[in-house]
């Protein structure tokens, strides 16, 4: 998924900010997105881990329901963001479009966030181990402020992407606490 997206942002004239540069464009380049490095050394190794070591129930109702719950989180997501990136052009959207790097990385998204959640919220097969809850709470808890960083100095912080990434781990430690404290 990762070189999908690079190859997509590298034909859009995204890939990097001297191809912005030379193609006259301004915003954030693919390789300055914080989550592009994350979703490749630790959120796609994690998932790697989990599937390989749970069998999580994809095809229970509560599966499907994560699912589309998930896809509707995504989407709407995709949306805003195409929204903001009118003023602050990025490799996943601009000119209030979600470029097909965009498109590649909301498939991985709602991915990700479906293996996660059925981690974190269902049961799975064998009982979750407390180490593996902390592992994975550990590395959404890196990937949500690198998810939202752009490393270019044109980029700060804002309230809502603090607000942002606080609620995702607040929220995160609170579903790991949970299971840990009553066994879940």
């Amino acid at each position: 998924m990762t070189a999908g997206q690079a190859i997509a942002a590298y034909y859009d004239g995204y890939l990097t900010q001297g191809q912005m540069i030379v193609l006259g464009r301004h915003g954030y380049a693919w390789v300055e997105h914080g989550g592009t490095f994350v979703d490749l050394f630790v959120i796609t190794p994690a998932m790697a881990y989990i599937t390989s070591q749970y069998r999580l129930a994809y095809t229970a109702w509560w599966g499907w329901l994560l699912l589309g719950l998930t896809a509707i989180v995504v989407l709407w997501s995709m949306q805003m963001y195409s929204q903001i990136a009118v003023s602050a052009p990025e490799a996943h959207t601009h000119h209030g479009e979600t470029t097909i790097a965009g498109w590649i990385h909301g498939v991985y998204a709602i991915w990700g966030i479906w293996v996660f959640a059925l981690f974190l919220v269902t049961p799975t097969t064998p009982h979750t181990s407390i180490h593996d809850l902390l592992l994975v709470a550990v590395a959404l808890t890196i990937l949500f402020p690198l998810g939202v960083i752009k490393f270019n100095s044109t980029w700060s912080w804002t309230i809502s992407n603090s607000w942002q990434v606080g609620i995702e781990i607040a929220g995160v430690w609170l579903i790991t606490t949970v299971r840990i404290a009553f066994n879940l």
